[in-house]
């Protein structure tokens, strides 16, 4: 999995300019741990509309808890375009200069 599929899943699941996952989408940037329960919020709500049983909705719904998995285990307030990203969707790590870490 990269970021690239992180950044599509939550493109295809946005609610709309307002939302948490808008702003996500915008910076590659999860602003604090209050936006981070936005996200968390956000993603769980699209995942409990999906129906495991459609084999379609099944792999949206494979790939919605990936985007959950990175939003929980990725820090905060720094650029998340070039992290690396685990199979089940986990954070691992970013190239990030380190004077964006401090």
């Amino acid at each position: 999995m990269t970021f690239s599929d992180i950044h599509n899943t939550a493109s295809a699941w946005y609610n709309g300019m307002g939302s948490s996952l808008y702003s996500f989408l915008s910076t590659e940037t999860i602003h604090g741990e209050q936006h981070r329960d936005g996200l968390k919020d956000e993603i769980r709500g699209e995942i409990l509309d999906i129906s495991t049983t459609d084999e379609i909705l099944y792999d949206e719904r494979v790939q919605l808890e990936a985007l959950l998995m990175f939003v929980q285990t990725a820090p905060t307030d720094m650029p998340l375009g070039s992290a690396m990203v685990g199979d089940d969707g986990m954070f691992i790590c970013c190239d990030t200069p380190a004077d964006m870490l401090m």
